[in-house]
């Protein structure tokens, strides 16, 4: 069953965007499969979009500077010194209108959930530009579209526990 909805929700995610949709959450408990379904998505749905795709990684983030200075550099737009110099959002979003179709996928946006309400900015700015957001919860934005992910199969969890594991102790004997 685990693999049929996986393959369900890559469905969804993609007709989600292909109906264009501007503002598509993908929310669920930690470690179901956020982030990796919204990746997978975008880079195996090229019939979605003729666009580039842009991914956006938020997890280091709990200050509204994190916010700006994440989408400056996975944008590739150049601030001044000072990240929170006015109109660094609008900045940002005409750097974004001007690449066309484009898709953002913001990753662990919940970090970063207060703020973001200023991402209306980006939508108003960039008219031709799709986000897939990856959250533990909705951001509550009008025009959210969100897709809600199921809890993992005890055969999933244990995977997901022992590639963790895995991942975790090799970092460790890197240092």
């Amino acid at each position: 069953a685990g693999l049929r909805e996986h393959a369900a929700d890559l469905e969804r995610l993609a007709l989600m965007l292909s109906a264009g949709e501007r503002l598509v959450t993908v929310t669920g408990a930690p470690g179901v499969g956020k982030s990796r379904r919204a990746f997978e998505v975008a880079a195996g749905e090229p019939r979605v979009w003729e666009g580039e795709v842009v991914g956006c990684d938020f997890a280091e983030g709990r200050e509204e500077e994190a916010l700006v200075r994440t989408l400056a550099v996975g944008l590739g737009v150049p601030l001044s010194p000072a990240p929170f110099a006015a109109g660094a959002l609008e900045q940002i979003g005409l750097a974004l209108a001007s690449r066309g179709r484009t898709l953002v996928v913001f990753d662990n946006l919940d970090r970063l959930a207060p703020f973001a309400p200023q991402l209306v900015i980006l939508l108003g700015l960039a008219p031709a530009a799709q986000f897939l957001v990856t959250s533990r919860e909705r951001l509550r934005l009008r025009g959210e579209q969100v897709h809600e992910l199921g809890a993992l199969s005890d055969s999933e969890a244990t995977r997901l526990l022992l590639e963790r594991g895995t991942s975790t102790r090799s970092a460790a004997l890197l240092r």
